[in-house]
């Protein structure tokens, strides 16, 4: 007698837990792979920012034909390139997680949104309803503020401006001497 194995399963959560545990397993694997301190993590970025591929090939070819400048670097010009496939090749895989974590978050907005559309139909269909606020279901009240809109709060009133007089004054204006029309 054959046995069917049956589906095991998985909550979101699990299935989250497992897939953060797969990436993580993956990206350890990474030479070099770690978060630097923010101050040393300004000082490399800026650096490397500021050179080429162009550059640093140029930097290898100068190792090949010169001992001298291999033994400056501490690599030779080989390993210049292979350092520089390294970073070429996970530059791409930088990119590609930054576009899967947009896409992670674009379901998860999308859900949301799916959810709070559903939950505003349950509190129009609860208002609808043909009974007193306090039968219905207890966590109305919490609905009823997650959907009104903010009411807008009411400026102080500032106090009237203290305006002063000006002392009266003890000669009279000069008197126009252009005619009245």
């Amino acid at each position: 007698m054959t046995t069917i194995p049956q589906e095991v399963t998985l909550t979101h959560n699990q299935r989250a837990e497992q897939i953060i545990a797969i990436i993580r397993a993956q990206v350890a694997t990474i030479e070099g792979f770690g978060h630097l301190p923010a101050d040393r993590r300004r000082k490399v970025v800026g650096f490397s920012s500021n050179i080429t591929d162009a550059e640093l090939n140029a930097a290898a070819m100068a190792c090949d034909a010169h001992p001298q400048l291999a033994a400056a670097a501490g690599m030779t010009g080989d390993e210049f390139r292979e350092a520089i496939s390294f970073c070429i090749a996970h530059r791409k895989l930088m990119d590609e997680m930054d576009l899967d974590k947009a896409g992670v978050g674009h379901a998860v907005n999308l859900k949301r949104a799916v959810l709070a559309s559903r939950a505003r139909l349950v509190y129009q269909a609860a208002q609808n309803l043909n009974k007193p606020i306090d039968m219905l279901i207890p966590h109305i009240e919490k609905l009823r503020q997650a959907f009104s809109r903010p009411k807008r709060r009411t400026a102080e009133t500032p106090a009237p401006p203290t305006t002063t007089t000006p002392p009266a004054s003890t000669t009279s204006p000069p008197a126009s001497t252009e005619p009245k029309k």
